[in-house]
């Protein structure tokens, strides 16, 4: 079993999907060919600030948050048949059982499904990866956000201060479940 995040780049895998316009994505590991992709992507994002200060106004500060995940975190993309990066989502290690999960679409992109499958293959990989629980922060007005986690197997755990809401997803029960059924 992996317990490195930095090792996830090593699994040569890639899925291949169709979101709800019948449009072909496919989900991997973000590599480096893709880094300034994803900058790209996050300097493009409208609107600014838009999820908990994120992705920042500033563009160097942008830039320095996307490296930031790029270093630390075992990061995927979901990729159109053009290389267009349509989505991104990030683990990060809180502790040795726990990691945290990040999601972000671009707008033109959100509300087809790429959301749920990208947060589906951040739940396999954090498994995969040894972790016990993945922990998530997402704003309670973020309603799109909250369906996609909770119908992927994430409970509500508190609402936060400042409208946030903690949500957590046990791997052993969500293993259990997938065995059932």
């Amino acid at each position: 079993m992996v317990c490195n995040l930095s090792e996830l780049q090593t699994f040569a895998f890639s899925n291949t999907f169709l979101n709800k316009r019948n449009e072909p994505f496919t989900i991997r590991p973000l590599d480096e060919t893709l880094h300034d992709g994803l900058i790209e992507t996050y300097l493009a994002y409208e609107p600014k600030n838009s999820f908990n200060g994120l992705p920042p106004i500033n563009e160097d500060a942008c830039v320095k948050w996307v490296k930031g995940m790029i270093d630390t975190g075992a990061n995927i993309i979901a990729l159109s048949m053009n290389n267009i990066i349509w989505g991104h989502a990030a683990l990060f290690t809180v502790s040795k059982n726990l990691c945290e999960l990040f999601v972000a679409v671009s707008s033109m992109y959100q509300n087809i499904g790429i959301g749920t499958e990208l947060t589906r293959s951040s739940i396999n990989i954090s498994d995969i990866l040894g972790f016990d629980k993945i922990w998530l922060s997402v704003e309670q007005s973020n309603i799109r956000a909250l369906h996609v986690y909770l119908k992927c197997g994430f409970d509500l755990i508190s609402k936060g201060c400042f409208d946030d809401n903690e949500m957590i997803l046990d791997l052993e029960c969500y293993r259990k479940k997938m065995e059932q059924g």
